[in-house]
């Protein structure tokens, strides 16, 4: 009988879609526990280098593969630098009439 509640539990942790799903209640959680942080807290986490570290986390424990969550913050980089470049360059076209 405990074999068996093991292998749900087991089943359960395995299980790609519920893990993916937690992250992303975890990411959506951190918009309301914004507001009610202090504002000291709030100056803590404007950091861009704990920002990053947050971000590392929180694929960690999506993924819980330290490889994975490595490939997935490189990519999240990437992308974020083509994105900041994109807002610059289309911030500073000049219209020609």
């Amino acid at each position: 009988m405990y074999y068996s509640y093991l292998e749900n539990i087991d089943i359960i942790d395995k299980n790609l879609f519920l893990i993916g799903i937690c992250g992303l209640l975890n990411a959506y959680g951190m918009r309301f526990l914004w507001d009610e942080l202090s504002d000291e807290h709030k100056q803590f986490l404007i950091n861009v280098g704990i920002q990053r570290l947050v971000i590392f986390t929180l694929f960690f424990v999506t993924t819980r593969n330290i490889v994975v969550s490595i490939i997935l913050f490189m990519l999240y980089l990437c992308f974020s630098k083509m994105i900041k470049i994109h807002k610059i360059k289309s911030n500073n076209f000049i219209f020609d009439e």
